[in-house]
């Protein structure tokens, strides 16, 4: 294949993926649940108030070594998050975060859900599972950072880097497998940066998604990559964390004793 011909399956490909993006990256959680879901309405959700709960928390697309990997810090933000993120969800606490090392997978890839649990003499546990894609592309930016139809100054070449980051939560029961209530949360970040060599005070920048608000990012290229990541799953747990709060309250509403 000829240069030109490259060229246009790269386009291609890039064309297809930036429309596809934002249902990417696939939900995941089902290959670590190791059960079906279950009707909540027969669950009573003041016996999980009342008990201990364990939170695991799955960064999915984690491995050791990858460029797009959390660094230590970035994981430490995250999981913290979703801890916050749950107990503001659902009025329980969670008594303990689950070690990576604790966490470990059948020969088929499935969480022993019901092992830890009984290891950790808990209940119920809180799964969360994190999952992103990024899409990274070139793109001139104004000179001072205007991005409402500025560049009256000019351009400077740079990328942007978009980070689709999916968060799917799941209460369940440890003695069973079997989780009641699920939801998910999607988000789109962004990372504005000019190209190698050049500075600007209003670069590099990160934007949530339809927001017009910067966010300085570290000028440090690593450090600025982990930070739009750790927003992008900060904004997913937000959006998962909001959906299972509704769903909590829709079963509570056909308890017949009231809420709580």
């Amino acid at each position: 294949m000829d240069r030109f011909g490259v060229s246009v399956v790269i386009w291609i490909v890039a064309v297809f993926l930036t429309a596809c993006g934002p249902g990417l990256p696939a939900p995941r959680l089902n290959s670590y649940l190791n059960s079906r879901a279950s009707d909540p309405s027969v669950v009573e959700p003041r016996t999980i108030s009342a008990s201990p709960v364990a939170l695991v928390v799955v960064i999915a697309d984690q491995k050791q070594g990858e460029e797009s990997a959390l660094s230590p810090q970035g994981l430490e933000f995250v999981r913290r998050q979703a801890r916050a993120r749950v107990e503001e969800a659902v009025p329980i606490h969670v008594g303990a975060v689950v070690p990576d090392e604790e966490v470990i997978a059948t020969r088929d890839g499935r969480l022993p859900l019901t092992t830890l649990a009984e290891t950790r003499q808990v209940e119920w546990l809180a799964v969360v599972v994190l999952s992103a894609i990024e899409l990274q592309e070139p793109q001139p930016f104004a000179m001072d950072g205007n991005r409402a139809g500025g560049g009256a100054m000019g351009t400077l070449p740079g990328t942007v880097t978009s980070v689709y980051a999916l968060a799917e939560m799941a209460l369940v029961d440890g003695r069973s497998g079997r989780s009641p209530w699920r939801s998910e949360g999607r988000s789109v970040v962004t990372l504005e940066q000019l190209a190698n060599g050049l500075e600007s005070n209003a670069f590099p920048s990160i934007y949530r998604q339809g927001g017009q608000q910067r966010i300085a990012a570290p000028r440090n290229p690593v450090e600025a990559q982990d930070a739009v990541r750790s927003l992008a799953y900060e904004e997913a747990l937000y959006q998962a964390a909001h959906a299972l709060q509704q769903s909590w309250k829709e079963s509570l509403s056909k308890q017949p004793h009231g809420t709580l």
